[in-house]
């Protein structure tokens, strides 16, 4: 019996490994040692079939020396990421290669491209396949699914991160066509379908009941949480410079992350006479964040005590937490709030909105507050300024058992049957 990894969106990401795409290699590189009758396989979009990917290949474009290979020189001889880089690296024909070709190379697509008669990979009765994201919005690659399991009597075995763009649609517009369509026609079709969090799973039970559509098992699983803590390095801004006391929020800046709250919480502090320290934010900016951003920048009681970071190491954010009072997370919904674990992993306590999966993670380790409070919010902030609070904050997260990638990839092999028969 075979096992079969579609590794699409991993196969094309570019840049750093974050969010979603670190889970897929996390597991896939686990995947990748077990037997022969392992398989990974990407979609291509053009000619609507699945390909073969070697992991060996994925591995070594994750390398750094690699990455190299995708970087541009501008005129003053630095390196910037290409940012018109292919969605797929596996999947593409001779025409784009073309095109590309003078910008990125990837000897990768030369392999390739004398494939383009090929039918691709074919499905057996009784596969596994295992979809760590999927082509929410490609109605071909949905239809090649729903084909794969009622002619080939394929297991399908879903990954579910979060129903965001379904039970929040204000905060993801753009893609609720496209998950909704996916949702419909292929959870119903899975033999299992594998949460992330107990609040990503009682919203898709929610869903499926409402929509009238067959239920199937949904198991839950905890993501991996060892972090490899990189080696610290000071980030070159005076306010590190100057030993300040700050506060740290991990988050890309998008409406979700509710970084609004916090402005409105630092103009309220202001309003009545409380000094708090500066707010240091890491994250790249996310859509429609224009102006929140502009607000913030611009406003003279908050453009001093906000210090928003976009492109920092991981090295740089080892050190920015190592040396924080302690982390702040108000998103209004997370699948997984993995800089919750992040903060606690480095001995630094957080504070979070109390939404979603987000009390699963540290449970009652940590406080919380209304994403929708600021008085709640202040007053968690103050609570920590304390020194005495914040003492006693560190020696709770202490009790904090971190989840093991390994342990991980042992939950979802149980799942979906254990070993290789």
């Amino acid at each position: 019996m075979r096992t079969i990894i579609d590794i699409t969106q991993l196969a094309g990401w570019q840049g750093k490994l974050t969010g979603i795409p670190r889970v897929m290699y996390e597991l896939s590189s686990r995947f990748a040692k077990l037997d022969e009758n392992t398989i990974f396989i990407g979609w291509d979009a053009g000619r609507q079939i699945f390909w073969e990917i070697p992991f060996s290949e994925i591995k070594l474009k994750r390398d750094k020396t690699e990455t190299a290979e995708s970087l541009e020189i501008d005129e003053r001889g630095n390196a910037v990421i290409i940012k018109q880089a292919l969605r797929y690296i596996y999947n593409i024909s001779p025409e784009p290669i073309r095109s590309i070709g003078r910008r990125i190379k990837v000897n990768i697509y030369k392999k390739n491209s004398e494939k383009i008669n090929n039918p691709g990979f074919m499905f057996k009765k009784a596969d596994k396949l295992i979809v760590l994201w999927g082509e929410w919005a490609d109605a071909e690659y949905r239809k090649k699914l729903v084909d794969s399991v009622n002619r080939n009597d394929v297991g399908l075995y879903q990954i579910v991160y979060d129903m965001l763009p379904l039970v929040t649609p204000q905060y993801s517009s753009h893609s609720t066509k496209g998950l909704t369509d996916y949702v419909n026609e292929i959870y119903p079709l899975c033999k299992k379908l594998i949460s992330i969090s107990e609040s990503t799973k009682s919203d898709v039970c929610e869903w499926l009941k409402d929509h009238e559509l067959n239920a199937p098992e949904i198991d839950v699983i905890r993501l991996g949480e060892n972090f490899e803590k990189a080696k610290p390095h000071m980030p070159d801004l005076s306010l590190f410079r100057s030993g300040q006391p700050y506060i740290t929020c991990v988050g890309t800046i998008e409406t979700r992350k509710n970084h609004m709250l916090l402005y409105y919480v630092y103009k309220l502090a202001k309003a009545r006479g409380v000094l708090l320290p500066p707010i240091v934010v890491v994250g790249r900016r996310g859509w429609l964040t224009e102006n929140i951003y502009d607000l913030i920048v611009n406003d003279p009681d908050t453009r001093d005590l906000f210090v928003f970071l976009h492109d920092t190491s991981d090295e740089e954010l080892s050190w920015i937490y190592d040396h924080s009072l302690f982390s702040i997370y108000p998103s209004h919904y997370e699948g997984w709030g993995l800089p919750v674990a992040e903060s606690i992993a480095h001995g630094v306590p957080c504070i979070s909105s109390n939404t979603s999966s987000l009390p699963e993670i540290a449970g009652d380790l940590i406080s919380y507050f209304s994403p929708v409070s600021t008085d709640e919010c202040l007053q968690s902030i103050c609570d920590l300024l304390d020194s005495n609070n914040l003492r006693k904050a560190k020696q709770k997260i202490k009790n904090y058992k971190p989840t093991s990638w390994d342990e991980t990839f042992g939950q979802i092999q149980a799942m979906i049957g254990g070993k290789h028969e």
